[in-house]
C-alpha cells in the first residue's frame, strides 16, 4: 500500500541513524526488513505518526533488539497515533545475559494442577513439576496461578522471584498497554516478563537493560515519549 511504501522510504532515509545505534549488533538491512514486516502484520502501527515510529525503532536499535513481536524480543504498540516500543520477556532476558555475571535466565508460568512449592530463609528453594497430563499452550494464562523467574549466576549462585496471579494482574492494571498489544495477544509472555522485571532488583544491570527498564517505567507513568527517547534533529523534523 501507499502507506507501507511511505514508511519504507522513511526507514531507508534514516538507516544510517539506526546503524549507528545498532553498533553492529544486528545488520541494519535485516533490522529494517523485520520492522517493516512487523508493521505489515500489525497494520495499526502504520496509522501512527512518522516521528513516533522512528522513535520506537531508534529505541529498539539502541537496545540491540529486533522489533518483531513474533520473537517476543520487542513489540511496536500503537496508542492512538503514537507508536511505542514495549520490550518483551525474551528481550529482557537477552539484555540481562549480556552482562558478565549472569549465565542463564528462565521464566515459567505455574498452572492449577502443577506441583509447586517455595521455601525461603537461609536455604531458599523453588520446586516446580508441571502437570504434563494437562499441558497448556505457552500463550494462555487460563488456569494460571502465578509466574516466576530464575537467574543463574556464573559463580554458581542463583536467585528466584515468584509472583501470584493477583500481583501480576495488579502490575498489568498499571500498564498503559493493559488492553492492547502483547497483554492482549501474548498474555503468557507478559506474565513471564512481569516476573523477569521483578527479579531485576537482585541482579547487576547492563546499560541497555537499565535503559529499557527505566523507559518502560516512565511510559507507564505517562511520561511523553519525546522525553524518554531523544531523536536526532533531522529525524524529528
Amino acid at each position: 500500500t501507499a502507506r507501507i511504501r511511505q514508511v519504507s522510504q522513511l526507514i531507508k532515509r534514516f538507516e544510517a541513524e539506526f546503524e549507528r545505534a545498532l553498533a553492529r549488533s544486528i545488520p541494519v538491512g535485516y533490522f529494517s526488513r523485520v520492522a517493516l514486516t512487523e508493521m505489515q502484520r500489525n497494520s495499526e502501527v502504520l496509522q501512527c505518526s512518522d516521528v513516533s515510529i522512528l522513535r520506537s525503532l531508534l529505541q529498539a536499535a539502541q537496545y540491540g533488539l529486533l522489533p518483531d513481536g513474533m520473537l517476543g524480543h520487542a513489540y511496536l504498540v500503537p496508542f492512538k497515533r503514537t507508536c511505542q516500543l514495549i520490550v518483551g520477556y525474551q528481550g529482557y532476558i537477552e539484555l540481562m545475559c549480556r552482562g558478565e555475571t549472569i549465565g542463564r535466565v528462565e521464566a515459567h508460568i505455574v498452572y492449577e494442577g502443577d506441583q509447586f512449592s517455595i521455601s525461603l530463609g537461609d536455604a531458599p528453594a523453588l520446586r516446580h513439576v508441571p502437570d504434563y497430563v494437562r499441558p497448556r499452550r505457552d500463550d494462555t494464562v487460563d488456569g494460571a496461578v502465578g509466574a516466576y523467574a530464575v537467574v543463574w549466576f556464573k559463580d554458581g549462585s542463583k536467585q528466584f522471584e515468584y509472583m501470584t496471579r493477583e500481583q501480576i494482574e495488579h502490575a498489568k492494571s498499571r500498564s498503559r498497554a493493559a488492553n492492547t498489544g502483547p497483554w492482549k495477544t501474548d498474555a503468557g509472555q507478559m506474565w513471564r516478563k512481569t516476573a523477569v522485571r521483578r527479579i531485576q532488583h537482585y541482579v547487576p544491570k547492563t546499560g541497555a537493560f537499565a535503559a529499557a527498564f527505566a523507559a518502560e517505567a516512565a511510559m507507564e507513568e505517562g511520561v511523553p515519549t519525546d522525553l524518554i527517547v531523544d531523536l536526532p534533529a533531522e529525524m524529528a523534523e
